[in-house]
């Protein structure tokens, strides 16, 4: 599996999204361009993962950013 790089940036958006301050009806543009590089970041491992991957969200907690950011923990060794 590829090394999972965040800035901060983007972890900062990771955050925002499970404070519930990025939704789909309301972020700021510098929000919404972070968090897309998440998404794109978080879609490409999920297709390297599982090459048949559809665009369906990962299993765990059914929420693609919740995989993803758990996969970064792990891989960071962090303990939230």
């Amino acid at each position: 599996m590829a090394k999972i790089v965040l800035d901060e940036g983007e972890i900062k958006a990771i955050k925002e999204y499970f404070a519930g301050e990025i939704t789909a009806c309301g972020a700021t543009e510098d929000q919404q361009i972070r968090f897309m590089r998440v998404i794109d970041k978080a879609t490409a491992l999920q297709k390297e993962i599982d090459p048949e991957y559809k665009g369906q969200f990962a299993e765990e907690d059914c929420d693609l950013i919740r995989w993803f950011w758990k996969e970064y923990i792990k891989q960071e060794g962090i303990v939230e």
